[in-house]
C-alpha cells in the first residue's frame, strides 16, 4: 500500500484518467510547470540566438544556463519547507510568483506604451 500522496497521485495518473479528481490543484500545477519549462527554455534560447553575436553566443548561453542552475535550487528548498508547514503552500508560492511576473510584465509594457 502506497502511503505518500504524491507517489500515489503520480502512480494513478499513468493508468487512471480520473486521478485528477483527487488532487486537482496538483494536476493543474504539474500541467503549468511542464508547459512553462518548455516555453521558458525555447524563449531563452531564441532570445540569445537573436540578440547575441555568433562568436559570443556559446559563452552567453553557458552563463545564462549557469545562472538558471544557481537560481532554481533555492525555490525547491523553500517549497520543501513550505510543504512541511502545509501541503498547499508550495502551490500558493507558485501562484504568487506567477502573479508577480504578470504584474511586472504588465507594468513594463504599460510604461513603454
Amino acid at each position: 500500500m502506497i502511503k505518500n500522496p504524491l507517489v500515489e497521485t503520480v502512480a494513478s495518473l499513468r493508468g487512471n484518467p480520473k486521478a485528477c479528481t483527487r488532487y486537482p490543484l496538483l494536476c493543474v500545477s504539474l500541467l503549468f510547470d511542464g508547459f512553462g519549462g518548455g516555453i521558458l527554455a525555447m524563449l531563452a534560447e531564441s532570445l540569445a540566438a537573436l540578440h547575441v553575436n555568433a562568436p559570443e553566443r556559446a559563452r552567453v548561453m553557458a552563463i545564462q544556463h549557469m545562472i538558471i542552475m544557481f537560481v532554481t535550487p533555492p525555490f525547491g528548498w523553500i517549497g520543501g519547507k513550505l510543504s512541511g508547514l502545509s501541503r498547499s503552500l508550495p502551490f500558493v508560492l507558485t501562484a504568487g510568483l506567477l502573479a508577480a511576473g504578470i504584474i511586472i510584465t504588465l507594468a513594463y509594457y504599460a510604461k513603454k506604451a
